[in-house]
C-alpha cells in the first residue's frame, strides 16, 4: 500500500483558509501507463468515476496514524492530536487523539447526505505541524486512513540526505502520495506543483533515499499560500486540486514550520 491518505504531526489547532476541490476530468483508459517491475499492471477502473454527490450520514473518519521510519517501517504514534475542521471556515468538528495501537476515530458526525469539505490538522511534540487535504471531499465511513507523520528529526534527516534545505520562514513544505484505484503506489508517476501560474517548490522522489516511499513525493520550498497539484503516470493525466501550503501554522506562528499533505488517485 502507498504511505497514503492523511500525514500528521504538532502545535495547536487552528482554522486557515480551506481549499475548494475540482472536477473529475474524463480519462482514456487504454492510455499507455507505466507497468512496475513487478508486473503489476495498476488499477484505473475507479478514473471515470465523478467526484461524490452524497455521503454517509453520519460519517465517521478513523484509521491510524503512523510515523515513518528511514528503513521504510512504519510505527504506531500514541496521543497524536487529530483535528478535523469545515474547509475554510474555522469550526473544528472533531478533536480526538490516537490510542496507543495509533487508532483514531471522530465520532459520528451529521453531513446531511453530503460530501464533508474538511481537511485534517495533526499535532504532537517532535514532529512538523501537518494539514492533510483530500484529493476529494470526505464521504464514506468505509476506508481506514493510514495516516503517517512525520517527525521534526526525520525531515531534516531527509533534507540533509537530498542535499537540500526548506525555508520554513517564508515557505511551507508539500507531501504527495500517488496511488492507482486499489491504494497501491503508481511506480512511474510525476507530479506538478504550481502556485499562480507558475510551477512551484523543488520536487523530490522519496523512494529514492526512503525504502517504502514508493511513489511518495516531497515539495520544498512551496510558496506560501495556494497551490494545485496534479500527476500523470504513462499519457494518463489526474484530477488537479489546490490545497493550502503554509509556512507557518497561523495559531502558532512562532514555531517550526509545517507540511501540507495530499493525495492522488485516478478516481474515486
Amino acid at each position: 500500500k502507498a504511505l497514503f491518505i492523511v500525514l500528521v504531526a504538532g502545535c495547536s489547532s487552528t482554522p486557515p483558509a480551506g481549499a475548494s476541490d475540482a472536477a473529475v476530468p474524463d480519462f482514456t483508459l487504454d492510455a499507455t501507463l507505466v507497468v512496475p517491475p513487478d508486473g503489476h499492471r495498476p488499477n484505473f477502473t475507479c478514473a471515470s468515476n465523478p467526484a461524490p454527490s452524497i455521503a454517509d450520514d453520519p460519517i465517521t473518519l478513523a484509521g491510524t496514524v503512523e510515523t515513518l521510519a528511514m528503513n521504510g517501517t512504519l510505527v504506531p504514534v500514541d496521543a497524536a492530536e487529530v483535528a478535523l475542521f469545515r474547509a475554510g471556515q474555522p469550526i473544528v468538528l472533531s478533536r480526538v487523539h490516537s490510542d496507543p495501537t495509533g487508532a483514531f476515530s471522530t465520532g459520528a458526525l451529521a453531513s446531511g447526505g453530503h460530501p464533508l469539505h474538511a481537511y485534517l490538522k495533526a499535532t504532537k511534540p517532535g514532529f512538523r505541524t501537518t494539514f492533510f487535504y483530500p484529493q476529494y471531499p470526505f464521504a464514506t465511513s468505509a476506508r481506514p486512513e493510514l495516516v503517517p507523520m512525520v517527525s521534526d528529526a526525520l525531515f531534516a534527516t531527509i533534507t540533509t540526505m537530498l542535499g537540500s534545505t526548506q525555508h520554513d520562514a517564508t515557505h511551507g513544505a508539500l507531501l504527495v502520495v500517488v496511488a492507482d484505484c486499489d491504494g497501491t503506489p503508481l511506480i512511474g508517476s510525476t507530479i506538478v506543483v504550481t502556485h499562480g501560474n507558475a510551477p512551484a517548490g523543488r520536487i523530490y522522489d522519496l523512494s529514492t533515499i526512503v525504502p517504502g516511499a514508493a511513489s511518495t513525493f516531497l515539495v520544498l520550498d512551496v510558496p506560501d499560500g495556494k497551490a494545485r497539484v496534479t500527476a500523470t503516470n504513462g499519457s494518463l493525466p489526474f484530477p488537479e486540486h489546490e490545497v493550502v501550503v503554509r509556512a507557518r501554522d497561523p495559531e502558532c506562528p512562532t514555531a517550526r514550520g509545517t507540511l501540507t499533505a495530499t493525495t492522488l488517485v485516478p478516481g474515486l
